[in-house]
């Protein structure tokens, strides 16, 4: 069984699964491999999974990473193209600095960043990580504008720390252990309620006068159609895995909270997830609320030759229908999809799309355009 993840060798969802595939493998009684799928903060890694069949072959590490991208960056295959299988762990986010860095809390970040934004760098992991979403709320919270420098995931923002290159990271508690042991870095605070059992004497960003918690779930989630009984047996798998004392010792060492979620209860919970990072992208002026305009201009630019995916890997035309009857051109339109069962451009217009002439007209139709596959909301490009 293949468990994909975007992350680079060493980053937290890297470590994640190779960790826990040794304890899943005895509990579900079957062997696994971790392939990293990396680039496109994460869409490479979607492409691949949405892509393959719902046989129970191949899933993938979830984070919040595959939804924030799929937000900002509209990749062909988004997390629309996934469904949650199993939450495992809750991931509270760190803080953190090389061990000899001058910078003894996060007041004394801030000051220094105050004084000379160009003197602080922070790091982030890819561009649609929860990280780089808690650096733009940190810097709004605090007033700091120092610039924010990306990586491929946790373990090229580690070295990047170790070297250096950046003054301060966000990181999780697995992708650290070894270096806090080994005394080369130092935790100045955590994005938690309350201080973590792990790390007793460091203190909640709150604690330091930033008022910002997050939480960072750790799932599994499969291409669409995956059979419930598949489903359930990984449920009852983690289940089996998370009640085992050697593991118990392992996720308490790395600061993991053990956080059961099966398919039908995470797939809620990523949806939740999603709407409320919309809604903080729009919020900070990162994404863009489109109104009916907005849309329909859109669509009016979209090429006569777009075709849509029905899920069989077939090229079927797609018949895209604004909602304009009645709507305010200034407030969000509806729109649905569906893509042709007919032979690919039979009865349609050039390139096998058809268009309306009259995408504001009062018969509240808009063009006839790209979408995703039948039963599916469809994504502009």
């Amino acid at each position: 069984m293949t468990l994909v993840t975007h992350s680079s060798a060493g980053g937290g969802t890297d470590v994640f699964l190779r960790e826990i595939v040794g304890f899943l493998g005895k509990a579900m009684g079957t062997s696994f491999v971790v392939e990293n799928v990396t680039g496109g903060s994460g869409a490479n890694a979607m492409a691949k999974l949405a892509q393959s069949p719902a046989d129970g072959s191949i899933f993938c590490g979830t984070t919040p990473t595959y939804i924030n991208t799929s937000l900002l960056s509209k990749p062909e295959f988004d997390f629309t193209d996934m469904e949650g299988v199993a939450n495992v762990f809750m991931d509270p986010q760190i803080v953190f600095v090389k061990a000899d860095s001058p910078f003894q809390s996060l007041g004394d970040l801030i000051a220094a960043a105050k004084a000379d934004p160009t003197a602080v760098r922070f790091g982030v992991t890819t561009p649609g990580s929860l990280d780089r979403q808690v650096m733009e709320r940190f810097k709004t919270l605090t007033g700091v504008t120092s610039p924010v420098i990306t990586h491929d995931g946790g373990g090229e923002l580690l070295i990047s720390v170790l070297s250096g290159t950046v003054s301060v990271a966000i990181g999780e508690g697995q992708e650290l252990s070894a270096w806090i042991e080994a005394g080369e870095i130092r935790l100045l605070a955590t994005y938690t309620e309350t201080r973590l059992p792990t790390f007793p004497d460091v203190p909640t960003a709150r604690e330091a006068g930033v008022d910002l918690a997050v939480t960072k779930f750790r799932g599994l989630a499969g291409p669409h159609g995956l059979p419930q009984d598949i489903k359930d047996l990984w449920a009852a798998g983690i289940e089996r895995v998370l009640q085992a004392p050697e593991v118990k010792a392992w996720y308490e060492a790395q600061a993991l909270v053990p956080t059961l979620m099966p398919a039908a209860e995470y797939e809620a919970l990523l949806n939740t997830f999603a709407e409320e990072q919309k809604a903080f992208l729009i919020e900070y002026g990162i994404l863009k609320q489109q109104g009916a305009a907005d849309v329909c201009a859109r669509l009016r630019a979209l090429p006569h030759s777009a075709r849509c995916l029905d899920g069989t890997g077939r090229d079927r035309p797609v018949r895209l229908v604004l909602a304009r009857g009645g709507l305010d051109p200034d407030q969000p339109a509806g729109w649905r999809g569906e893509c042709r069962r007919h032979p690919q451009g039979a009865g349609l217009g050039d390139g096998g799309v058809q268009r309306d002439p009259d995408p504001a007209g009062a018969g509240g139709r808009g063009d006839v355009c790209p979408g995703g596959p039948p039963g599916r909301p469809p994504r502009l490009p």
